[in-house]
């Protein structure tokens, strides 16, 4: 995963844990220890992908 893009790595992020069933967690310690390196601007957009990410894995999953 790159950190280039926070909206993209959130929404990547988001829509997998979506798929594989597990519950919305944006922030896991490993990625919130990555975070605290990133601009303040990185992880606001990374939690807005992550959201979007994850409902859309979520509807996928769930066949709709």
């Amino acid at each position: 995963m790159s950190y280039t893009n926070g909206s993209k790595d959130g929404y990547n992020l988001g829509y997998s844990d979506a798929l594989a069933g597990k519950k919305k967690n944006p922030v896991s310690l490993l990625e919130g220890m990555k975070q605290a390196l990133r601009p303040q601007t990185y992880t606001e957009t990374f939690l807005d992908g992550y959201s979007q990410g994850w409902r859309d894995g979520n509807r996928k999953r769930n066949g709709v």
